[in-house]
């Protein structure tokens, strides 16, 4: 249940649509005191991980927020603290984009051509490379189709990342960071094993690209056995990454040999083979580097054969839309 109300008011702004419940976190709709539309994040600090404090006992979310300034990231405006009910809550208040999340459009939509995908995921990795390039620099850590928005203000989808609840500055340890509620289908492998660095970005931003020509995420297997079980699902994925990344034989216009050749190099499940920043992945993207094919994960099994692989892969994407759309 909301905390807050319609019409309630929280310091200088009041309530107009409630958005989101998360296990920490809520996210509304509200109008700052000159009528203008904003996005706030309220935080119940006592659900909290001890990971999401700073050394100084700051919420590093709010921290991180404070520095976010590009147009392909979601905008910081205002934070601050209150105490509803004897509870404490800190709340972030951004600006609000006009659009839908990436995975919104995408349920509507269908998969999209290659040329759409491409200009999202540029669009999301000029934003990367904003926080990468950070004076702390900043690892997001939970890039998916549901973290970027497409601000449809002025008339073209401009991607806006946005939820900073996992992310973490480059300089902290693994011991930082907390992988429960995490979407393992767009994580790296080492972060499934709490190590983030600004590769583990890169292969999350790989993983959208996929998700936006095929209609499912790489390496996807249905999960639901073991939805709770962090170790479970690091196996049963695991298990994927050890085969070939699958490339659908698809007659999808522009769907060329160096589309797939980036997609095989940022998902790649050996760090050192990815793309050394979000910069030199946008130049493959914009064609200003070739890009060679790459195939470090173990041989597939001689005897699967392209049918089979087809079909098991059109039953996933089946699974895949009826676990995320349908709920």
């Amino acid at each position: 249940m909301f905390t807050l109300a319609k019409r309630q008011q929280l310091g200088n702004y009041i309530i107009t649509f409630q958005i989101k419940e998360g296990d920490y976190a809520e996210t509304y709709r509200v109008k700052d005191a000159g009528g203008k539309n904003r996005f706030l994040k309220l935080i119940n600090c006592a659900k909290l991980h001890r990971t999401q404090f700073d050394a100084d006992g700051n919420i590093l979310e709010v921290q991180i927020a404070k520095s976010l300034n590009h147009p392909n990231v979601v905008k910081y405006h205002d934070n601050g603290e209150v105490v509803l009910d004897g509870r404490k809550f800190a709340y972030i208040v951004f600006d609000y984009i006009s659009g839908e999340t990436v995975s919104q459009y995408v349920a509507r939509e269908g998969y999209l051509s290659v040329y759409d995908a491409k200009t999202i995921v540029i669009g999301i990795l000029n934003g990367v490379k904003f926080l990468h390039a950070l004076q702390e620099p900043v690892i997001h850590n939970e890039l998916t189709i549901q973290n970027v928005m497409l601000d449809m203000s002025k008339g073209t989808n401009v991607p806006r990342i946005i939820d900073f609840g996992y992310a973490r500055y480059l300089s902290q340890g693994s011991s930082a960071f907390n992988k429960k509620g995490l979407n393992p289908f767009y994580s790296a492998p080492e972060v499934l094993n709490g190590v983030f660095s600004v590769k583990s970005d890169i292969f999350s931003v790989g993983a959208i690209l996929y998700n936006l020509i095929f209609g499912i995420p790489p390496y996807f297997v249905d999960l639901s056995e073991c939805k709770d079980d962090l170790t479970a699902q690091r196996v049963k994925i695991e298990a994927q990454q050890e085969l070939p990344l699958h490339i659908p034989d698809e007659n999808k216009f522009e769907l060329d040999e160096q589309v797939t050749n980036i997609m095989r190099k940022a998902l790649a499940t050996d760090i050192a083979e990815r793309f050394e920043s979000a910069d030199e992945f946008i130049r493959a993207l914009n064609g200003e580097i070739k890009v060679v094919r790459i195939d470090n994960q173990k041989k597939i099994k001689s005897g699967e054969s392209s049918t089979k692989k087809s079909s098991t892969f059109s039953a996933k994407r089946k699974r895949f839309f009826c676990h995320c759309w349908n709920g």
